[in-house]
């Protein structure tokens, strides 16, 4: 029987690169859930159960459909190509997040799974080097800029952190 056997074939610098990646997802993520709370009127402690559970598709699908509300003034087609810009980074992200990591011949190769037509899928391979991770990160992070840059044009402003903490971490 032929053992299991798997080699990470990331460096270091692949690595750095990706950490980039996660913060700056992360930050998007949360300038999205702050904007929703605020749109809804929520505070955290009820807001986070509608947020909590989201990724970044379902935050930016959310903020969407209220943004509207909120902003009725605003050219709904700024707003649907911030979202878009956002999308679009958060499509590069889940395949470095996501995908499986295989050795290539320059620069370890991303394999992932995409739907090539209904209920059947197929594998892609995809190299990414590091400042093609680190190019994603910025993409990334000129997204969540683009939306915080929207809001407090608009009038949306972070809220005040609170005087006590709401949870104990």
């Amino acid at each position: 029987m032929t053992p299991y056997f798997f080699e990470w074939p990331a460096t270091d610098d692949h690595l750095i690169a990706i950490g980039k990646v996660v913060i700056e997802s992360a930050c998007l993520e949360f300038t999205l859930q702050l904007a929703i709370w605020q749109i809804l009127g929520l505070p955290e402690e009820k807001a986070s159960y509608i947020t909590g559970h989201l990724g970044l598709d379902g935050r930016l699908t959310l903020f969407q459909e209220v943004a509207p509300s909120f902003f009725p003034k605003l050219a709904h087609g700024k707003l649907k190509e911030k979202i878009e810009a956002a999308r679009k980074a958060n499509t590069e992200r889940n395949l470095i997040i996501h995908g499986l990591w295989e050795p290539g011949k320059d620069s370890p190769t991303n394999i992932h799974k995409y739907k090539k037509e209904k209920g059947v899928y197929a594998l892609r391979h995809k190299n990414f080097t590091p400042k093609k991770i680190e190019i994603i990160a910025k993409q990334i992070a000129e997204a969540n800029k683009g939306l915080l840059t929207l809001l407090n044009k608009h009038g949306l402003k972070p809220p005040e952190p609170p005087r006590t903490p709401s949870r104990p971490y």
